[in-house]
C-alpha cells in the first residue's frame, strides 16, 4: 500500500513523461502485492458468505477504478486534496497492517501453514 501511495503523490507531482511512466509501474506493483491477499483475507473474513465477501470486494475495487479518473485534474490544482488522499492511504495502510495482525494471530493462519 506504501508502494501505491508513493505512485499516487509522484503522478500528481510528475514533471515529465518518464515520471509518469515510473509512477504507473509503482502504483502497479503495489496493486499486484495487495490484491491476491487481500482477497483471501477477504474470504477468511466473510463468515461463510465467500461470494458476498468477493463481492463487495469486487465493487469496491470497481468504484475506485470508475471515480478515479475524476481526481487527477483536482489532486494536480489543488494540494490539500493530494494531503486527503495521502491520509485515506497512511488510514488504508494502518487498517491493512491491523487486519494482517489479526490474521497472523487467528487460527486461519495456523491451518493455512498446514496446507503448505
Amino acid at each position: 500500500m506504501g508502494v501505491t501511495m508513493i505512485g499516487l503523490v509522484a503522478f500528481a507531482m510528475a514533471p515529465s513523461y518518464g515520471t509518469i511512466l515510473a509512477a504507473a509501474a509503482l502504483v502497479g506493483i503495489g496493486s499486484a502485492v495487495f490484491h491476491p491477499e487481500s482477497s483471501r483475507i477477504a474470504r477468511l473474513a466473510s463468515g461463510g458468505q465467500h461470494g458476498m465477501a468477493q463481492s463487495l470486494f469486487q465493487v469496491g475495487g470497481n468504484a475506485g477504478s470508475a471515480l478515479g479518473p475524476c481526481w487527477p485534474g483536482r489532486l494536480s490544482a489543488d494540494s490539500r486534496a493530494l494531503r486527503g488522499f495521502s491520509l485515506l492511504a497512511l488510514i488504508a495502510i494502518v487498517l491493512l497492517t491491523n487486519i494482517g495482525t489479526w490474521f497472523r494471530q487467528s487460527s486461519h493462519a495456523s491451518s493455512e501453514a498446514d496446507h503448505l
